[in-house]
């Protein structure tokens, strides 16, 4: 599946529907907590370290670094 990046920045992504075009960092929604985790595209799967057995239920794009802060 890949992800209708369309949709925006801030709204949450069933990984029923979608999962992201392409590998990086991802906030991400599993069980009762919220996290930034990588998604690793040649499994489809989200990782995180230290955490095993990650069931991510929803995930959405990370949002813009503050202004200024991409300077430094």
């Amino acid at each position: 599946m890949v992800g209708d990046l369309s949709k925006g920045k801030g709204e949450w992504i069933s990984v029923d529907d979608a999962l992201p075009e392409k590998e990086g960092q991802y906030i991400c929604h599993f069980s009762d907590a919220v996290i930034e985790t990588f998604y690793y595209e040649p499994e489809d799967k989200f990782k995180q370290w230290g955490v095993h057995n990650v069931v991510v239920t929803h995930w959405m794009l990370l949002p813009e670094p503050p202004k200024g802060e991409q300077d430094e």
